[in-house]
């Protein structure tokens, strides 16, 4: 949504008065599918992500859904490595939203050109064991529908499904599995998992502190699974139902330790609202919006006032 993007460009311009110099910017994906202004918001994050080498921007479930209808498919239907699977998928609202949207954007337009190039899953790092993913990370040979659709962490079948197909299925095991971060959820968590000879073991980390630089070392043996939340959407559950990103200080020289900052957006949602304090009309499920960016407002300062 376009106040989340503002507030986030307020925010890196404030980091950098602070001296923290964000080199690279990972976005886990879902430019599109919520909310009006999507024309807006993609040409900026075109203009953010789209032409710089160092940022890394995925396709997210919503994303595939618009573009398959420029492309002409079936509004019934999303279409995954040409299998056909129904837009059921989506939630009532979540499919008005890419049926809305899909006739404001040009198909032809350098932003969209972007958007289609777009993967689910990158690898940030060559070395170093980091994995980012909307849905859940797969290797290449695995299902496209889960690297888009699938929650990776959201719940412990998930997250061990995850893991330990990664890890076990790793095709460069020379270089570990260190950090998993995950999108899509819109939901924040944070697990560390031990790995044994026999065994696989998650541990939710409940320590989450906004504005506050945490330390995690020994990735290679306990790596790091991780979903960042959203900053225009966060869905009220987990340690920060806030909306929120993270900040990652990234040893290239040491990938086995990182540290990683969350920090919390809070923005002006009035220009999504009409004056009788809804979403425009045509977007099915925005009283589920309404409260859902209304968050950013209600929960911003009790975890600022804790940090």
């Amino acid at each position: 949504m376009l106040p989340a993007y503002n507030a986030l460009q307020t925010e890196l311009e404030q980091l950098r008065e602070h001296g923290i110099d964000v080199a690279r910017l990972w976005f886990l994906g879902d430019t599109l599918g919520y909310g009006p202004q999507p024309l807006d918001v993609l040409l900026k994050m075109y203009e953010l992500l789209g032409q710089h080498s160092n940022h890394i921007a995925l396709l997210g479930n919503h994303d595939k859904g618009v573009l398959d209808i420029l492309d002409g498919v079936a509004n019934t239907s999303i279409v995954f490595d040409n299998q056909r699977i129904t837009n059921t998928l989506f939630k009532d609202h979540g499919l008005t939203h890419i049926q809305k949207h899909a006739p404001q954007l040009n198909a032809s337009h350098a932003s969209v050109k972007w958007l289609k190039t777009l993967k689910p899953q990158a690898i940030p790092f060559k070395k170093a064991g980091y994995f980012l993913a909307h849905g859940q990370f797969m290797w290449e040979d695995q299902s496209e529908i889960d690297r888009l659709w699938t929650y990776g962490t959201e719940n412990s079948t998930k997250r061990q499904i995850q893991i330990s197909r990664m890890i076990k299925e790793n095709p460069t095991p020379k270089i570990p599995v260190r950090l998993v971060m995950n999108g899509h959820h819109h939901v924040v968590g944070l697990w560390r998992v031990t790995i044994t000879d026999t065994s696989i073991i998650e541990e939710e980390f409940t320590d989450l502190r906004v504005g506050t630089w945490q330390e995690f070392d020994n990735l290679s043996a306990r790596p790091i699974m991780l979903n960042v939340g959203s900053i225009s959407l966060p869905r009220g559950a987990g340690h920060l139902p806030c909306a929120t990103y993270v900040i990652l200080d990234v040893d290239e020289t040491n990938y086995d330790t990182i540290r990683l900052q969350f920090r919390t957006l809070q923005y002006d949602t009035s220009e999504l609202l009409n004056k009788r304090g809804r979403m425009p009309i045509g977007y099915a499920g925005r009283g589920i919006l309404r409260e859902q960016i209304q968050r950013t407002l209600d929960c911003q300062s009790n975890y600022e006032e804790e940090a």
